[in-house]
């Protein structure tokens, strides 16, 4: 592999994924010459690249990799297969993937890899900013566009530290099946879940298993392995191998390492306290809502001490955490109604969302939009979708917002989403367009609800344009 410090020029292709524009913020950090193309289309990025001065081409042209010493692309947009990329092989310029990159740019700090099917965007984010605010100038990446009173969910930072929210899914599509966390050389290594997902890569639980487990066993001997054994999945891949890095286990259930304990909720405020070792420590406060959250807070809380970090400096952080775009963010209000946005695409992401949903609004109703993202998912998952919105007064359902790479529905529409989950649900609408939603909020949303818009997909513009019309 090149040395990074020794190439300027960098071109992404695909720079508006959240990853790639992520990186690229990173590599002008690093003092690279940063070029980039994608679709028009508007994205939750854009925002992010301009305030850092970082133009975005349009479209997609060989031409523009003519002079580059590197190019990066992304899978979202054919990997090695599309024009750009094309052209820099045959010009002898290396094409890395958004996966291999991250891996080459944090090469030589001491990475911090956040993995799990669920949890891993806002630990990460949490971690980050406990580190920033500690003092240990950390470098991160953050799969989001912004974290909330940091701006920037991706830094280089100085430190010794490098936190990586570790993702499973497949590299490339087209060209490169291997799960992006394994380029990562992790010194820590989170694990906050393990879950069925990704249909169209892992086609059971224990190939997701499989993956996880090999992450473990590239963790550095002499760093940490952190997870929450609460899970099954995780507990059973724990006890298959003899790891040779210490494993530090933590949950709310008996005989872990680190005990959630005393969890409790106030508006979308939550603390809690961990037992350890027959002590019980100080209060924690997060001010975002749902035991998850707790959980998610205590695997941050333990990373950050296993790099030297102060406890009284960490509670002061988590304290002042503000959470970050798109998890439980808190769009506005309008007529008395409260508008709230997250990212949550898989059943156990939903029940979580919205069963911090019900704790921290008591009395209130609320009413869940949620678009499912590729059909692949939604087809493979659709028993636990069907049972994900108890917790929700009304659902309503818009069509299923596909990837950009399925070429087949599976025979899934967001009709027979929405009938099945209306077998166990007695306020259930399909809405196909966010016309229609908009229409039918306007007549129908009474002061005092809660709208979660839901997905991974572009729902967050109902409630955007709801808030403003």
């Amino acid at each position: 592999m090149f040395d990074i410090q020794k190439i300027d020029r960098i071109h992404f292709m695909g720079i508006k994924g959240v990853g790639m524009a992520g990186l690229a913020v990173i590599a002008r950090q690093m003092g690279k010459t940063v070029t980039g193309s994608d679709v028009q289309q508007e994205f939750i990025t854009d925002k992010v690249l301009k305030a850092q001065g970082i133009s975005v081409l349009p479209d997609f042209d060989p031409k523009r990799v003519e002079g580059v010493d590197l190019v990066i692309a992304t899978g979202a947009h054919g990997g090695k297969t599309n024009i750009e990329a094309q052209h820099a092989l045959e010009l002898n310029v290396p094409v890395l993937m958004q996966a291999e990159a991250l891996g080459l740019f944090s090469k030589g700090k001491k990475v911090i890899a956040v993995s799990g099917s669920h949890g891993k965007t806002t630990t990460s984010a949490m971690l980050a900013w406990v580190l920033l605010k500690a003092g240990l100038d950390p470098g991160f990446s953050v799969g989001t566009s912004e974290i909330t009173g940091l701006g920037l969910a991706a830094r280089y930072g100085q430190g010794d530290y490098f936190v990586i929210e570790a993702d499973e899914y497949m590299t490339c599509p087209v060209t490169d099946p291997t799960p992006r966390f394994l380029y990562l050389k992790p010194y820590i290594t989170i694990v906050t879940n393990i879950e069925h997902d990704h249909p169209d890569r892992y086609k059971t639980v224990a190939d997701v298993k499989d993956a996880f487990a090999q992450l473990l066993k590239n963790t550095s001997h002499d760093g940490l392995i952190i997870a929450d054994t609460d899970n099954g999945h995780v507990r059973d891949i724990l006890s298959r191998q003899r790891l040779k890095t210490r494993v530090v286990t933590y949950g709310e259930g008996a005989g872990v390492d680190e005990q959630v304990t005393d969890i409790a909720h106030e508006g979308i405020s939550t603390s809690w306290t961990v037992k350890s070792a027959g002590t019980t420590s100080k209060p924690y406060r997060l001010h975002l809502a749902g035991r998850h959250n707790a959980n998610n807070a205590t695997a941050a809380v333990l990373a950050a001490q296993a790099t030297g970090a102060q406890t009284e400096a960490i509670r002061a952080a988590l304290d002042s955490f503000q959470g970050l775009k798109r998890r439980f963010e808190h769009a506005g209000e309008r007529n008395g109604v409260s508008v709230y946005d997250d990212y949550a695409h898989h059943p156990t992401e939903i029940k979580a969302t919205l069963r911090a949903a019900k704790e921290s609004f008591p009395g209130r109703r609320i009413v869940a939009i949620f678009q499912a993202h590729t059909y692949s998912r939604t087809k493979s998952l659709l028993n636990e979708f069907c049972r994900a919105f108890g917790d929700a007064d009304e659902v309503i359902i818009p069509e299923i917002f596909p990837s950009a790479r399925e070429k087949d529905d599976l025979g899934m529409t967001g009709q027979a989403l929405a009938d099945g989950i209306a077998q166990t649900h007695t306020t259930v609408h399909f809405i196909p367009t966010r016309t229609e939603i908009l229409k039918y909020l306007r007549t129908n949303a009474l002061a005092g609800d809660v709208i979660f818009t839901i997905g991974a997909g572009d729902v967050y513009h109902i409630g955007i344009e709801f808030l403003n019309s």
